[in-house]
C-alpha cells in the first residue's frame, strides 16, 4: 500500500488472476475501513470508494493502471450516489 496523494492510496496485489478476486479484496478493505473505532465512540463515519484496475487489461504501465483505477473509483462513487438517491 502506498499513498499516492491527498486521501488516495494504491494497493498492489500480486498473483490475483481475476477481476472478481480483486473486487472481493476491495470489498473486504471497504468493510474493514468503515468499521467504527471502539475507543472513539463519537468518531465520524468513514467512507471509502475503491477502483480496481488489472494489468495488462486496464493498462501496461503504472500511470495507465492508476488512471484506470481512478476512473473505476469514480464509477463506484457515482453508483453509490445513485443508490443513495434511489433509497431516499
Amino acid at each position: 500500500m502506498a499513498r499516492v496523494g491527498g486521501d488516495e492510496f494504491a494497493v498492489v496485489l500480486e498473483g490475483v488472476k481475476t477481476r472478481e478476486i480483486a473486487q472481493d479484496v476491495a470489498a473486504k478493505l471497504v468493510r474493514a475501513i468503515v468499521q467504527p473505532i471502539p475507543s472513539l465512540p463519537s468518531a465520524p463515519q468513514l467512507g471509502v470508494s475503491i477502483g480496481v484496475a488489472m494489468w495488462p487489461d486496464d493498462g501496461g504501465s503504472t500511470a495507465e493502471l492508476l488512471q484506470s483505477a481512478d476512473r473505476a473509483m469514480y464509477r463506484v462513487k457515482r453508483e453509490e450516489s445513485d443508490e443513495r438517491s434511489d433509497a431516499a
